[in-house]
């Protein structure tokens, strides 16, 4: 079981490391989108997460409070 959150900007982008920089962008994710999360760094302000996007599994870092808690699921990938 994992908990899934589900995205509740506009649109939340995924990035390859825990902070903001113009080259480490890898995608960005539309509101209401479903997301598990996988860790988190210190301070909880960024948070690991997996997901599907256009059919692929998707692996990377998001700002967590753009994120609320939809409950205990499982994803399958």
């Amino acid at each position: 079981m994992v908990d899934l959150y589900t995205v509740k900007a506009t649109s939340l982008n995924v990035r390859s490391l825990p902070k903001v920089e113009e080259d480490n962008k890898i995608t960005s994710i539309p509101q209401n989108h479903v997301v598990s999360k996988l860790s988190a760094t210190e301070g909880n302000s960024w948070w690991r997460i997996l997901t599907i996007k256009d059919e692929q599994p998707l692996e990377g870092y998001v700002a967590s409070h753009f994120l609320v808690l939809q409950g205990l699921s499982k994803l399958t990938i």
